[in-house]
């Protein structure tokens, strides 16, 4: 194995075979792209005043080679050898993973729940219904009867609908959030499964909607995904302040 300086990232020098083995536990292909991204760790925990100990460290490299199914010695020494692993090289992709575990945890749940409500816009889904009337008072009628309990929606579609309506039982498909038209939004999102919304005022015509079911995201099926991909676009920043330097990079 190569001790000699191949690069430099942010002056701190990488033999060719440390950077090989970064490459090898990485899965990367391009040097410079592969440096960026995975000391661009270092540099955000640093800006984050964040330290890893040796314990975790280790910790990292048990998680690393239990996943791999390198437990036993003797298979990790052969796998070393085949691969052309350095010792310096996988010390330091396991200090690089424990500082990602740290910078995870460190994300603020007020940061989580700030992103979740952006991922609730296009994850939260309306089951909508509609039927439209040619005028308010008629459309006033059917929804008083509906909300009565005198009617059911599709008792109302197979009376009141236009054949199309009727050949879809007036389903309007699944919408999100964000595809809700503004002017009856909130009314929706508000509504709980079965409500009956309107008769609202789309010109020429009046639209009575039926809610016929909703799915919500729900914080903690997310929570731990909103984690790591905000990590992830943090390090977009970073990895554009560190600097590679070799020719060959």
């Amino acid at each position: 194995m190569s001790n000699t300086p191949y690069v430099t990232v942010n002056g701190a020098p990488l033999s060719v075979d440390d950077v090989h083995t970064l490459l090898q536990v990485c899965d990367g292909l391009d040097v410079r792209a592969t440096l960026q991204t995975y000391f661009a760790v270092i540099e955000y925990a640093r800006a984050e005043n964040i330290t890893v100990t040796p314990e975790e460290v280790q910790a990292e490299l048990d998680r690393f080679r239990r996943d791999a199914g390198l437990e036993r010695e003797t298979t990790v020494n052969q796998w070393r050898m085949n691969h052309q692993i350095s010792d310096k090289g996988l010390e330091l992709f396991c200090e690089i993973e424990a500082y990602r575990r740290k910078l995870i945890a460190h994300i603020p749940d007020e940061d989580i729940a700030e992103a979740f409500e952006d991922i609730k816009q296009d994850e939260d889904l309306y089951f909508l219904h509609a039927l439209s009337f040619d005028s308010a008072r008629k459309a006033e009628k059917v929804a008083k009867e509906l909300r009565a309990e005198g009617l059911t929606f599709a008792e109302a579609v197979a009376q009141y609908g236009d054949r199309e309506t009727r050949a879809t039982s007036g389903f309007i498909g699944e919408m999100t959030k964000s595809e809700l038209p503004e002017n009856f939004r909130k009314s929706i999102t508000s509504a709980k499964p079965g409500a009956i919304i309107g008769p609202i005022d789309e010109q020429p015509e009046w639209v009575i909607l039926y809610l016929a079911d909703r799915f919500e995201a729900e914080f903690e099926d997310y929570k731990e995904v909103l984690r790591h991909a905000i990590v992830e676009d943090d390090l977009d920043y970073y990895a554009e302040r560190v600097v590679v330097m070799g020719v060959e990079a």
